[in-house]
């Protein structure tokens, strides 16, 4: 016969699952009534992992008993997302550390992917020192966050096995270990720097959200360049529709935005491919994403800016009022992306 042997096919039921083949679901549980309550399957058969696991094949669903026209098909991947955080200060040096790892569960699938981002208006600096730190306060001290009128008062370097307080003169080694001790020195003001470490989680007990990554001057200093809070790094997403100018683009109004703002390229970013001319192309619709712990404020900031043309904003030195040129695009609808 030209046909499939299969020695199990005859007596294959829900009453003798074991000999029914392994991906025969419907042979070994019954059907499936679509659409309505949900159905828990339980099956010992289907690994996922080993040398027969699943992962990567495909879940097939027929119409009826026997037919062979798929109702609908989905590939069995991992389970995963992506955990982010990021950590941002702007003063003296605006820096931007992502910190990223795809999670399964609580465990992380990937090695964590620290992309630091340093902008400094003073020349290119080389071995530059960066560590992460927390306060020294107290026995408590590993769950504060640093200011950096603080900074000087920083005396412990964050150790991923062990949170309680070391000794002061650790502080004033920072670059014999940890981040620049694994990874070498950053070169602020060159290119941009890729560091992966296994040993720098978002989550479990020795998660590094909440801590501070310090960079100081140079190899051994201890004067501190910058730091910035490690938070959660926040998602949204805004449909604006702007009006143009004579010479408009979008990489110009985008950086004048971000000037606005007091923000950076990678907290508030647009979307090419969401990018259209609309209005008989006297306006465009653009799709604004903002990241960040504080990206709901950009968010708002950012529309009231467009709406409103001018924002007002609480500063250390009193209210500060900033305003834009760019005007709204109020004689059309924003319309959804397809």
């Amino acid at each position: 016969s030209k046909d499939d042997v299969d020695i199990y096919k005859k007596d294959c039921s829900p009453l003798n699952p074991l000999r029914c083949a392994m991906g025969d679901l419907s042979g070994r549980h019954g059907f499936l009534s679509v659409g309505s309550e949900r159905t828990l399957i339980s099956d010992p058969n289907l690994p996922l992992s080993g040398n027969y696991s699943v992962m990567g094949r495909s879940l097939i669903i027929f119409k009826s008993n026997g037919d062979v026209i798929p109702l609908g098909c989905a590939n069995i991947k991992p389970d995963v997302h992506l955990v982010s955080n990021v950590a941002v200060r702007k003063n003296p040096a605006f820096t931007v550390a992502k910190f990223m790892s795809h999670m399964r569960g609580l465990l992380s699938t990937t090695d964590w992917l620290v992309v630091p981002d340093i902008h400094y208006t003073k020349d290119i600096a080389n071995n530059e020192c960066v560590q992460l730190s927390v306060n020294f306060y107290g026995p408590e001290a590993h769950k504060l966050q640093v200011e950096f009128s603080n900074l000087i008062n920083l005396g412990t370097v964050k150790r991923q096995t062990r949170t309680g307080i070391q000794s002061v003169s650790t502080f004033y080694k920072p670059c014999k270990t940890y981040l620049s001790g694994r990874h070498g020195f950053l070169s602020v003001g060159s290119e941009r720097t890729l560091i992966s470490d296994p040993n720098l989680p978002l989550s479990g007990n020795y998660s590094v959200m909440g801590r501070s990554l310090i960079i100081f001057k140079t190899n051994g200093d201890v004067i501190p360049l910058g730091c910035a809070n490690i938070k959660p790094d926040v998602h949204l997403v805004s449909n604006v529709a702007v009006r143009k100018n004579p010479a408009f683009t979008v990489a110009k109004f985008m950086s004048h935005m971000r000037a606005l703002l007091n923000t950076t390229d990678w907290l508030v970013v647009p979307d090419i491919h969401y990018t259209k001319d609309i209005a008989n192309n006297e306006c465009v619709q653009l799709s604004v994403n903002f990241y960040g712990a504080e990206a709901h404020k950009l968010q708002v900031e950012f529309s009231n800016l467009i709406n409103l043309g001018t924002v007002k904003r609480q500063t250390r030195t009193g209210i500060q009022s900033v305003s834009t040129f760019y005007k709204p695009c109020k004689t059309c609808k924003i319309l959804p992306f397809l």
